[in-house]
């Protein structure tokens, strides 16, 4: 008899640390998949962006068409590097995420 109570007391502390085992993996996935949708608003967020600065950039390629005197000329290479600048911060920023 006592060695039936003694292998009960074993498989109910096995449980319970299964249990507890249990509780942790289901917080860290609950943690993890917070992270993930974080990630992902994030991610829409700059595809957002990057969609903008895109249009952006194409109605800069339009407005280029048009004759613009010798100090606009200079200021919309300064803005269109720029841009250019921010869309390459934006693939790399959304490539390292991917």
């Amino acid at each position: 008899m006592n060695e039936l109570i003694k292998q009960a007391d074993e498989l109910i502390g096995k449980i319970n640390r299964l249990l507890d085992r249990n509780d942790k993996l289901s917080a860290d996935l609950l943690e993890r998949d917070e992270r993930i949708r974080a990630l992902q608003e994030e991610i829409r967020g700059k595809s957002d962006r990057l969609r903008l600065l895109q249009e952006e950039m194409n109605s800069v390629k339009l407005a280029g068409s048009i004759h613009v005197g010798e100090m606009d000329v200079k200021e919309f290479k300064r803005k269109l590097n720029e841009y250019l600048r921010e869309i390459d911060r934006c693939i790399l920023k959304l490539s390292a995420e991917g």
